[in-house]
């Protein structure tokens, strides 16, 4: 995933950090950014703004780790723009772990050509 973190401040907000990551053996990209964002010192007193591209949507179980981090932390906010929804066929649970994100806030665009 490429992703952005921004700090409101008031009307403006400011740029903390950008960058991108990359699965590991056996840990999606998802779970590698929530473990490095744990390492910082977010003030809870204000507002921080994730966005995250990536070229498929989180899988069920990654899709309710980041609920679960989001829940934890009301203060954060994230826009999430995916290229293809990963793997949601008719039988999967794919599609509820979108559901759920929408329900945490998360706001979830697919990206176009355009």
């Amino acid at each position: 995933i490429c992703y952005i973190v921004k700090r409101r401040d008031s009307d403006t907000s400011s740029s903390l950090d950008f960058g991108f990551l990359r699965n590991k053996p056996g840990v999606h990209a998802e779970m590698v950014f929530l473990h490095l964002l744990t390492g910082w010192d977010l003030n809870p007193e204000r507002t921080y703004r994730l966005t995250w591209f990536s070229s498929w949507s989180p899988c069920y179980e990654c899709a309710l780790r980041v609920v679960e981090f989001l829940r934890a932390r009301p203060n954060l906010r994230l826009r999430l723009f995916v290229a293809r929804l990963y793997y949601c066929g008719d039988k999967t649970l794919q599609p509820e772990g979108l559901r759920r994100l929408q329900q945490a806030g998360v706001n979830l665009w697919i990206m176009t050509y355009k």
